[in-house]
């Protein structure tokens, strides 16, 4: 079992709405800070919908492990394991963004998806335009309605620092649930911004 998949899961997963729920949230941060427990955080992540996710990427890719570093990346951010498979006949794309998509938050009475709580609930992109006191301000792209579907465009807004401490102005990050999680590379943001489009595309085609 990979410790670096371990970590990277628990990253992503830290102080979301079901690790909440479960309060695992201790367990995970010792191990993103210190590798500890690394058994006993498995399990822990297992309770998660993500690892049904990493289960089917692993099993997609001929890869044992579902905690493979590789396997959970592809989940989250994206690389050359996230794919579009189909699953009793439903397309389903191996893909965060996309369970953000067509997860079943309410719509607004204006008919329009609930943009807000899959904005904050999606993996994010942002480029550091000013660190401050309490975080950073970062110009990403952000989840809206447009002409009946779902698109991006340019926003700023202040996220906390989170795992971040060494983190400088024009550095690149990814965040979730406003908390940033880690600096990433061009090439990173790069497929993680198309993984997203592609991820919207689908959506939008099937409706």
């Amino acid at each position: 079992m990979s410790l670096k998949g371990l970590k990277l899961a628990a990253l992503y997963s830290y102080d979301c709405r079901k690790a909440r729920m479960l309060k695992i949230n201790e367990a995970l941060l010792r191990l993103i800070q210190a590798g500890e427990n690394r058994e006993e955080v498995a399990e822990l992540l297992k309770k998660l919908v993500s690892y049904d996710w990493y289960h089917l990427i692993a099993k997609n890719n001929d890869i044992k492990d579902p905690f493979a570093e590789e396997v959970v990346r592809a989940y989250w951010t994206g690389n050359k394991l996230t794919k579009l498979i189909s699953v009793g006949g439903k397309n389903l794309f191996l893909f965060h963004n996309f369970t953000v998509l067509v997860s079943p938050m309410p719509n607004l009475s204006s008919g329009v998806p609930d943009l807000a709580s899959r904005d904050e609930c999606k993996i994010s992109w942002g480029m550091v335009e000013k660190i401050t006191d309490q975080g950073l301000i970062v110009d990403y792209e952000v989840l809206i309605w447009k002409d009946g579907g779902f698109d991006l465009t340019n926003r700023k807004t202040e996220i906390k620092k989170g795992f971040l401490d060494e983190i400088r102005v024009n550095d690149w990050v990814s965040f979730h649930i406003n908390l940033a999680r880690e600096q990433l590379t061009e090439e990173q943001v790069l497929l993680l911004h198309n993984k997203t489009k592609q991820a919207i595309d689908l959506f939008n085609g099937q409706q």
